[in-house]
């Protein structure tokens, strides 16, 4: 599978399609994976790349502390790297915070910035709750009780409603080959703690879609519209379900992107 060297980091990613380049960035603990209910439709539009960001799925890094910076850094040079000239750039959570500061710091190297469940600044709240998953696996906790704690922070009462869903995301998380250890979960939360854009979001000159989870208690609605009232060319969306919109609503997601981007 293709990997490439970008400074010290062997970054694993995928592309698909063909079309104007576009660029999914994934959130914490998220690799490349997290698009799979939105990369067919999308792939039929954009010429599309995945990949694993620093401390997660099959990008190795030297298990260094980096920041928001670093992440916006490593996705450019792999875009260059890759043939991307001028992508549209797509971040959830973690990884729209990675977005915007793609914006801030490379507007020239960018087409459009569309930021999912994502803000300014993560809040208490949802820093809280990622704290909490770290002690329960410090703790050894089973993983399947694990992951019933944090469900219900990530996903909506209508998703969880199904059993079905739960069996689903159970099982894809517990197969997961490449399972991101406990010590590179805190290296991404460490990032997301010190990432602020409120200094200098509204310095943000891009095209600008921000899409919020209705039901979304760690990036609300709210949080998520401020942002988009600061940058002076965005504009905002919500759809139904909560904060992991990829997994929960990808048709919604995708059809938002597409209106935008067409």
């Amino acid at each position: 599978m293709p990997t490439t060297k970008v400074d010290e980091v062997e970054i694993y990613y995928e592309v698909y399609g063909d079309g104007e380049p576009l660029i999914l960035i994934a959130g914490f603990m998220g690799d490349h994976t997290v698009w799979g209910g939105m990369l067919e439709t999308l792939a039929k539009r954009f010429k599309v790349l995945i990949f694993d960001n620093r401390a997660v799925g099959q990008t190795q890094d030297s298990g260094k502390p980096f920041s928001i910076e670093t992440l916006a850094d490593d996705a450019i040079k792999l875009s260059q790297q890759v043939g991307f000239a001028k992508p549209h750039i797509l971040g959830q959570s973690m990884g729209g915070a990675v977005a915007q500061t793609i914006a801030m710091k490379y507007p020239q190297q960018i087409n459009s910035l569309i930021i999912l469940n994502s803000v300014m600044k993560f809040s208490v709240v949802s820093q809280i709750a990622m704290t909490n998953l770290l002690d329960l696996e410090a703790l050894k906790i089973p993983a399947d009780l694990i992951l019933n704690a944090i469900l219900p922070w990530v996903l909506s009462s209508d998703f969880l409603s199904v059993p079905d869903n739960i069996k689903m995301l159970k099982k894809m998380v517990m197969s997961n080959p490449y399972p991101q250890s406990t010590e590179n979960k805190k290296r991404q939360l460490a990032a997301i703690e010190l990432f602020d854009s409120r200094p200098w979001a509204n310095q943000i000159k891009t095209k600008t879609l921000v899409i919020a989870g209705e039901h979304d208690v760690l990036t609300p609605p709210a949080q998520c519209c401020h942002l988009a009232n600061q940058i002076p060319q965005a504009i905002f969306k919500i759809i139904p379900g909560a904060h992991a919109s990829p997994t929960e609503q990808p048709e919604k997601v995708t059809n938002e992107i597409l209106a935008f981007l067409m």
